[in-house]
Order: structure tokens, then sequence, then C-alpha cells
């Protein structure tokens, strides 16, 4: 974050799809004089900073390097939240000094609410894992049978593919983690998912 180039710098989960709610949210820091910016927007969102939901001014922070050093000089309690505890020993002492927060659950701090006033669907929130949801396949073929699933786009023509993978067979069922968007889609029925025996 000291590249001369950059002026801010913001930090997402690779699975996390940008939302209107999110980019008014960020907008907002961009016009503020604030340095730092936080965002939390579901129950499960307890840290004081989130790793895949915060941003920083270029400069606001000493070297990267430096912090890091220290931080990795130590035991580290558990290597799965290694992010989240970096963020709370090294990062939240200079964040809290000029911070926007956006909280839609805790008001710690003196958070703003979310802006624009658009409602949100119940199961999504800043931060969600477009990949979360789990399709289940029921089929009669024994456990450990190899198969390849297609989600396919009902079409009045033609079904479209929209991707394949292969898969197992285990109890029953043949189950992946697929698109939030698709699993709306399959529960409307406008999507299915198909199997084939390989």
């Amino acid at each position: 974050m000291q590249d001369e180039h950059l002026h801010r710098v913001l930090f997402r989960d690779a699975d996390s799809v940008i939302s209107i709610r999110e980019a008014e949210a960020v907008e907002e820091w961009l016009h503020s004089d604030c340095r730092f910016h936080c965002m939390r927007d579901s129950g499960t969102h307890t840290e004081l900073m989130l790793a895949g939901l915060w941003g920083v001014v270029a400069g606001a922070l000493p070297p990267l390097l430096q912090l890091t050093e220290a931080f990795f000089g130590a035991a580290v309690e558990s290597r799965h939240f290694a992010d989240q505890y970096f963020l709370r020993q090294h990062v939240w002492p200079y964040a809290r000094q000029s911070l926007m927060q956006h909280d839609s659950m805790f008001g710690f701090m003196q958070v703003r609410t979310f802006p624009g006033g658009i409602p949100m669907p119940a199961d999504f929130h800043v931060g969600y894992a477009e990949g979360s949801p789990l399709f289940k396949a029921q089929t009669e073929w024994a456990d450990g049978t190899p198969v390849q699933w297609t989600l396919l786009l009902k079409q009045a023509e033609q079904d479209v593919v929209v991707c394949r993978y292969p898969g197992v067979v285990k109890a029953g069922l043949v189950s992946a983690h697929i698109p939030a968007r698709f699993a709306r889609m399959i529960s409307s029925t406008e999507a299915e998912i198909r199997l084939q025996m390989l």
C-alpha cells in the first residue's frame, strides 16, 4: 500500500459479488475524509474489521512488511482466522482513528446505516459468499458412482448449458456449491440440474 500509483485499496473476498448496497457505501466513504472503511451487514460479522470488507487510503498504514513481520514472528491461535487476528492487532489501532463504518447489525463506534434504502433479500448481505448455496440432486445410483452434473437454464426452444462438473454419489445424492443466482433459478424452475453416469 506504499505504491505511489495507489490512492485507495479495497479488500474483498473473491466469492463476494459487489452489490449496489456495497457500492453506495464505498461511494460515501470515497467522498469522506476518513482514511479507513469497514462494513458489517450480517450477524456473523462480529470482528472489528472483516478481512473481506474493508478499505484504506494509501499511506494510512506503516509499510505492510513491517506489520506482517511482527505478526508472523509470533504464534497464531488459529491459521484459519489469521487474517482477522492480523487486522485486529495491527490495523485496527490505526483504523479506529479515522474510520467510516457501515453497519446494519451492531452499532459499534459511530456507525452509519447503509445508504440507498433499496430493500435487500432476506438471504443476502454485503460480503455474501455467492457460491455458498448447495444443490442436492437425488439419485438411485449406488454410492461412489462417478457422475457428471450439468446446470441448465430452461429456455423455450432449447435448454442452455451453464456448466458441467464431475461428481460422486454419496448417500443417494450428488451435491455441489453453485452461485446463488442459479440456486434461485432452480427454486423457481427456471433452471435445473441433470445427472449423467460416467
